[in-house]
């Protein structure tokens, strides 16, 4: 048994209630409900479905039965269901009807097909076929509990007295004294007269009769599938598909529109051609690739205002929209920008702890780039760079990309530690599988340092020109804001308060610009290890007048428009990224 599997056979089992009542009532209480699940991990086996069946009222059973289905954990999911969740769905699905002699619709992963009621009660369908891998279960009581294994006969879980453990094997066993446990909820034989749903894989079965409709709710989805499996099921669900007929994909999440999309595919030929993307599926850029999207996973420290935190949610956000798969490691999830990443991006909090948390950080960031199935590794500054070497040895199978943001800088401004990972991060360069520089100039001061000069490669910053664009209007308000007249020269520096910066160089020329003219502010906007240092000198020099200090919780496009022009002193020749 791998570490992975042990892991999850600790995470999901646990205590165990089949009694669907005692369940009802601790969802109803957020305090018993927090209780239950985070410290008593209170985990169902699948006979609390024979247990809603024992309730006399016909909507009571339905209701519980749907509530027993969603918290039982096959594999990494669980079997979440309920009625109406996929109205747009079920909507696109009737106006495609109209117009086909006699329509079929298979739709797949059904769980209870509680959700399918809408489907099954809609007179527009000459049939409705509900399937779903998992369409029951299979149990065996002994002496002192019961074993549970799914419907491809594998090992699910055991239950021994109060206790669950959730096994969810993928190896077949056989099922010889096993009684079956039906996954259909008692409300499709109620109203449709279906005793069970059928059994059907969507990635290798096809069906004998083809139809001309197949939905496909909350299945199709990142956080299931690899785009390659995603593709695959896509192209084999084709195969049940009549010519023309249509493919309609829907998933529910608070990061859509009215809280869910549609993707509606039709099968042309040998093709599968998307016609309609209501809210932007995140399915819709795999389906779109003909090739197996990059998978990659940035590392950086946070994502507080910075020039190298804006080059990653650029590129992540970009990536992610071309349908790649998008992971951002951060030592500790902070920082204003994390608001400006896609949906579609994954973030990942490593949870850093200090400077003593070396070994830890490591095995979950080995743990974290392998779950995300990353090609490549791309890290962003020198501890990034030198914890991505110290990971790949355990990652065989990625890239490890380093990315250099800086030239010529002068160490003795910062402390030992920054001054021994520069160090190091040179001696260690070479194994690296590449290495980008954002300037030409700082490409060269890195290879003159010792850096391997073949390694390298010079890529421009991006930089978004619909965020980062003019706005008079805005530049009004903001300067009506700050107290600056609409004459007043207004001179603008972005840039984290560093020594690498040149604040104080900038200081000093507003003091000798300030003695000859006094309609002159300065805004420095950002924030950093110099805030304190910076503000002093301010007041040192009679500057408070005349310099604004702003904090880096800033919307940037309506920083670029105020000053009458901006101003960088970075001292190291390298493109500024801010």
């Amino acid at each position: 048994m791998n570490r992975s599997r042990l892991k999850h056979i600790l995470m999901e089992s646990g205590l165990c209630v089949d009694r669907v009542w005692v369940l009802d009532w601790i969802l109803k209480h957020p305090w018993a409900r927090s209780f239950a699940f985070r410290f008593l991990r209170l985990r169902v086996s699948p006979a609390i479905l024979k247990d809603a069946l024992v309730q006399i009222d016909p909507e009571e059973r339905e209701r519980l039965f749907s509530l027993g289905m969603s918290n039982i954990n096959v594999g990494d999911t669980y079997k979440t269901t309920a009625r109406a969740r996929t109205t747009l769905a079920d909507n696109a699905l009737q106006a495609l009807a109209r117009g086909v002699d006699a329509p079929k619709v298979l739709e797949i992963g059904v769980s209870d097909g509680s959700s399918s009621l809408g489907l099954l009660g809609a007179s527009v369908f000459d049939s409705v076929i509900l399937t779903d891998r998992f369409s029951r279960f299979y149990e065996k009581k002994n002496l002192f509990g019961a074993v549970y294994r799914n419907a491809d006969a594998a090992l699910l879980g055991v239950k021994f007295l109060f206790l669950y453990c959730n096994v969810s094997s993928s190896q077949p066993g056989k099922i010889d004294g096993y009684s079956v446990i039906e996954t259909a909820n008692p409300a499709l034989e109620r109203l449709h007269g279906l005793r069970s749903i059928v059994r059907f894989n969507m990635q290798t079965d096809v069906l004998d009769e083809k139809v001309h409709l197949i939905k496909c709710a909350n299945i199709l989805n990142r956080s299931y599938f690899t785009a390659r499996q995603i593709r695959k099921s896509v192209t084999n669900l084709a195969r049940s598909l009549a010519d023309g007929g249509v493919l309609v994909l829907s998933q529910n999440n608070s990061m859509y529109a009215d809280g869910e999309a549609l993707l509606v595919v039709r099968k042309t030929g040998e093709k599968m051609v998307i016609e309609r993307n209501i809210n932007n599926h995140a399915v819709a850029p795999i389906l779109e690739c003909n090739s197996e999207p990059l998978s990659v996973y940035f590392l950086i420290p946070s994502l507080e205002s910075g020039g190298a935190e804006r080059q990653v949610v650029q590129l992540a956000n970009g990536l992610a929209r071309q349908g790649k798969s998008v992971h951002v490691g951060l030592f500790r999830k902070k920082g204003c920008l994390l608001n400006e990443l896609d949906p579609a991006v994954t973030v990942v909090d490593l949870k850093k702890k200090g400077q003593v948390d070396i070994l830890g950080f490591l095995y979950r960031l080995i743990q974290s780039v392998r779950k995300s199935r990353a090609e490549v590794l791309y890290s962003f500054l020198a501890v990034p760079n030198l914890a991505s070497i110290a990971v790949k040895p355990f990652l065989p199978r990625v890239s490890v990309i380093w990315s250099v943001r800086a030239s010529d800088m002068d160490l003795s401004q910062y402390r030992w530690l920054a001054r021994a990972c520069a160090w190091t991060e040179i001696r260690l360069s070479r194994f690296a599988d590449g290495i980008i520089a954002n300037s030409v100039a700082g490409r060269l001061h890195a290879v003159a340092k010792g850096f391997p000069s073949e390694s390298f490669a010079v890529v421009a910053n991006g930089i978004d020109t619909d965020a980062f664009q003019s706005n008079a209007e805005a530049g009004k308000r903001v300067r009506n804001e700050w107290g600056v007249d609409e004459d007043c020269t207004l001179i603008g520096c972005v840039a984290r308060l560093d020594p690498m910066k040149g604040h104080e160089i900038l200081l000093a020329a507003v003091d000798i610009v300030v003695s000859k003219r006094s309609d002159v502010r300065v805004v420095c906007v950002g924030g950093g290890p110099l805030e304190r240092k910076l503000k002093e000198r301010t007041h040192e020099l009679g500057l408070e007048a005349h310099v604004i200090w702003l904090a880096n919780a800033v919307i940037w496009s309506i920083f670029i428009v105020p000053w009458t022009f901006a101003v960088f002193l970075q001292l190291p020749k390298a493109f500024p990224t801010y």
